[in-house]
């Protein structure tokens, strides 16, 4: 039903249904909920991709301006007032934020396909997904009934819930998990691999959201159901992950590959002074050491004379130890406790007192000292992993990484050999480390 008003030369019929929207003032609405998307696609452009978080917490304004796109569509061929064209230019705004977003994701998935090698993941995820995003944009930028008529075809034929279902169904499969095997490549199971990965999912389960959120208004009349359920297994997945996380922090297998870091920081960090290599140490293993370990550094100048330098763990400390002792004129040690973090404070605090009492007890110079470590745990030490003695020529700079406390997981102390006739008293810098 229209409205006729007629001037000399022209006639110019507006659809009343347009006239009611706009008295209404929904469609200044409209403008709002584009003016939301818009605002998270900045966001997400700067995280890099469909951050499911995000996506989730705008789902429903997605879904309104997916109905505001289908109402256009339906008065495809009417003139359109100012307020609903601003709206189209706000959506033509919108669409080439799309368009950014959507090739970062191509970027994401082109990672995922390195890993997933099956036909399945292309023919049922990558390319779905790409037709999917293409028609959007088609919309936002020429909201045509055809244009709706290729979203809702290639929505028919595969729907963002599926899509979402198949990744998943990879994901359960250590074979076909990318973040799995990534973990496995990485020879220290960083937080760094773990996060990338995470992240990586948690888009491209956004991107299914958005999409689906944005059907739910082209489509089904705001019906959500689908919507919800990508909600629901995302929520699932984000558990899995964090029971993941944990698996690879209890495992210790990260301290294999330590040697080889130390190594690799003293190539690259040659110019630095001691205190500098322990504090760049500790920074750098706090940001990437994905563990439940606390760990002691000692950084010193090298060479070290190995009749002077003994360092050892009881059994159950075993392997606990990583040292690369001159490189480029300087060394490192970093010893790990696996139960540090899992005691309080004052059972860390209790090796001090008997770090004490050994720094008093009677000394004697020996050819070496190699077996020194193994007999102070012993007798001192009931509760230390390891224990480090080295001239204290060396100067060893101590760091704590990754300790809840603010004492330990290592304690250090001094020791001078007992003064006899015709043997040079040595004094040495000591570390004891909780088990």
């Amino acid at each position: 039903m229209g409205q006729v008003s007629e001037n000399k030369s022209e006639v110019t019929v507006v659809n009343v249904n347009i006239q009611m929207l706009i008295a209404s003032g929904e469609v200044y609405g409209w403008a709002d909920d584009v003016d939301s998307v818009l605002d998270t696609a900045d966001k997400l452009l700067e995280f890099g991709g469909f951050f499911f978080p995000e996506v989730a917490a705008v789902a429903g304004v997605v879904t309104k301006v997916g109905g505001v796109i289908r109402w256009i569509t339906g008065n495809f061929k009417e003139d359109k007032p100012d307020p609903i064209k601003k709206v189209m230019e706000k959506l033509a705004v919108l669409e080439k934020k799309i368009d950014e977003l959507g090739k970062k994701m191509a970027a994401q998935f082109a990672d995922l396909k390195e890993f997933i090698t099956e036909v399945n993941f292309l023919t049922n995820i990558s390319v779905p997904t790409s037709n999917l995003m293409r028609f959007v944009q088609d919309l936002m930028n020429d909201p045509s009934p055809k244009a709706l008529e290729n979203f809702q075809s290639a929505y028919n034929d595969r729907k963002p819930l599926k899509i979402a279902y198949d990744l998943l169904s990879f994901l359960e499969h250590e074979k076909t998990n990318p973040l799995r095997m990534a973990m496995n490549a990485d020879p220290m199971r960083t937080s760094t691999t773990f996060n990338k990965w995470a992240d990586k999912f948690a888009s491209i389960l956004g991107q299914f959201l958005f999409l689906e959120a944005m059907a739910s208004g082209l489509m089904k009349d705001n019906d959500d159901f689908d919507v919800n359920l990508i909600i629901q297994r995302s929520g699932e997945l984000v558990k899995d992950m964090d029971k993941l996380k944990e698996v690879y922090k209890k495992d210790p297998i990260y301290f294999e590959a330590m040697e080889n870091y130390i190594a690799d920081f003293l190539d690259k960090n040659s110019n630095f002074e001691r205190w500098e290599i322990a504090n760049k140490i500790k920074e750098d293993l706090e940001k990437i050491l994905l563990t439940n370990d606390a760990l002691t550094i000692w950084a010193f100048n090298g060479p070290v004379a190995k009749s002077l330098f003994a360092a050892d763990c009881t059994d159950k400390a075993k392997g606990q130890i990583a040292q690369v002792l001159n490189k480029n004129g300087r060394g490192v040690i970093i010893c790990k406790s696996s139960q540090a973090n899992t005691v309080e404070k004052e059972k860390i605090k209790e090796l001090e007192s008997q770090m004490f009492q050994f720094s008093g007890s009677l000394f004697m110079p020996r050819p070496d000292y190699k077996d020194v470590p193994k007999d102070v745990l012993k007798k001192y030490f009931p509760n230390g992993g390891s224990f480090c003695l080295m001239d204290y020529r060396n100067f060893p700079e101590m760091r704590s990484i990754n300790c809840k406390h603010d004492v330990g997981p290592g304690v250090e102390g001094h020791i001078t050999t007992f003064d006899m006739p015709f043997v040079n008293q040595r004094t040495f810098n000591l570390m004891v480390v909780y088990i």
